[in-house]
């Protein structure tokens, strides 16, 4: 078997995809031994930008459907955590951690299910009016419940575990982990997208009616990918309450809800990848040209507006990067262009040669014109000269 062929299984592909991201944590784990506060700050942001909006393309792009309630969802895990940590204390930092994102990942999915059912028989418009109420209507919840969440105050003093001052972890262990964290969540949601559910979840977006023709049980499915997005936007909200320390419900408004839609139409809905890019470049803006106060919004939008008119489709459209895709296409890449250019030198040098045998012809017979000139001058001179002596006698 060719080395081509065996990348083209389906677990060889799962294999290299694996071997790539540890070979991304061990990267991160070599280049960032000492790294300051800020760096953790921009990183972990970063790491739950790209978890949140990964999610909500489950929603938006492979289902085709305008989900405008993500912040909600992520509110439910961080609250969920954030109540977890602070009536159940533990000694053990990262099964403390561990148990935190899976609470906050089973109580945002039942949600998610217990919302998606009722909601999930609207499209378009009205689906996302009602995400929109629901996300409102849990911020206002977290808001009125002053005994359980502390109200407009928030819940604070949680144990930052994702955080540079964290003494056990410092800015490089707590790096890893978000690393880690993210990296495995995505890779979860790239496998069910690749199985035969979310090809399910793909056709249903693509003609829900010839889906649902074809013995797809729409709604079902509908609720799973909804109720799967919703666990991860939870994860998302665990590893943001515990990278501040404290959270609010105004963390978790509408505004938040829109820049994740932004960030997953700013990639190319359907695209996880292109959710990865969007998420990391707009959140390192965001953070970046925070210090730029009132012209901090005018370039974020500046940038919106620059890729849509370029790409509408945002940054990557549908389309996914593939490890296996790039080490059987980049080498052929790279030798066609070899090809072409020695190609080209090729017949730049025959060009260069028909040219100038070209130019020697037509030299050639330039002179050979020219000796044919003289040689009738000469000879109409001869027959003049002896035209004249005739004439003499």
């Amino acid at each position: 078997m060719t080395f081509k062929k065996l990348l083209m299984k389906k677990y060889s592909r799962r294999v290299v995809n694996l071997i790539s991201c540890i070979l991304l944590i061990s990267m991160v784990t070599l280049i960032t031994p000492n790294i300051s506060k800020a760096f953790t700050t921009i990183m972990i942001t970063i790491c739950i930008n790209v978890l949140v909006a990964v999610s909500l393309n489950i929603s938006a792009g492979s289902m085709g459907e305008v989900v405008l309630g993500q912040a909600g969802f992520m509110a439910i895990g961080a609250y969920s955590s954030g109540l977890f940590c602070k009536y159940v204390p533990m000694n053990n930092m990262f099964l403390e951690y561990l148990i935190c994102i899976v609470v906050a990942a089973v109580i945002a999915g039942l949600v998610g299910f217990v919302v998606g059912i009722p909601c999930l028989r609207l499209r378009g418009d009205y689906l996302a009016i009602v995400t929109l109420g629901f996300g409102e209507a849990i911020r206002c919840l977290i808001e009125n419940l002053d005994k359980i969440t502390g109200g407009p105050s928030g819940l604070t003093s949680l144990p930052r575990l994702l955080n540079s001052s964290n003494r056990a972890l410092g800015g490089y262990g707590a790096v890893l982990i978000a690393i880690t964290t993210t990296v495995v969540c995505v890779g979860c949601i790239y496998s069910f997208m690749t199985s035969r559910y979310g090809r399910a979840i793909l056709s249903i977006r693509e003609d829900a009616i010839a889906a649902e023709a074809a013995g797809i049980p729409v709604t079902r499915y509908k609720v799973m990918a909804f109720t799967i997005s919703a666990m991860f936007a939870g994860i998302g909200g665990a590893m943001f309450a515990h990278t501040i320390g404290s959270i609010y419900p105004s963390n978790f408004n509408l505004s938040k809800s829109i820049d994740y839609l932004v960030m997953v139409v700013f990639g190319g809905l359907g695209s996880y990848t292109g959710s990865i890019l969007s998420a990391t470049i707009l959140s390192y803006l965001t953070i970046r040209l925070t210090n730029l106060a009132a012209w901090r919004l005018v370039i974020y939008s500046l940038a919106l507006i620059l890729v849509m008119i370029f790409h509408p489709k945002g940054l990557f459209g549908i389309k996914e990067f593939s490890m296996t895709n790039a080490i059987l296409i980049v080498p052929g890449k790279i030798k066609l262009l070899f090809t072409k250019a020695q190609d080209a030198k090729n017949n730049k040098k025959e060009t260069i040669i028909e040219t100038e045998e070209v130019e020697e012809t037509e030299n050639n017979k330039m002179e050979a014109e020219d000796e044919e000139a003289k040689e009738a001058e000469a000879l109409e001179e001869d027959n003049m000269n002896n035209g004249g002596k005739s004439d003499g006698k």
